[in-house]
């Protein structure tokens, strides 16, 4: 399963934030599982400047 697959990688790197990038949406419904594991999900779009002040300043 893709959402176990990641929540297994992010635990093993120390890492808790997820950037989203999935322009036709097949993951989408697996998102849910993964912010419960208290992984922070950030969908990319075309927000990149957005992106970009969320990662420096927040």
């Amino acid at each position: 399963m893709f959402a176990d697959k990641v929540i297994q990688t992010l635990a093993e790197n120390d890492k808790n934030i997820l950037l989203y990038f999935d322009a036709d949406g097949t993951k989408k419904e697996e998102l849910a599982a993964i912010e419960e594991a208290s992984i922070k999900v950030i969908e990319v779009t075309q927000n990149y400047f957005e992106l970009k002040y969320t990662l420096e300043m927040e």
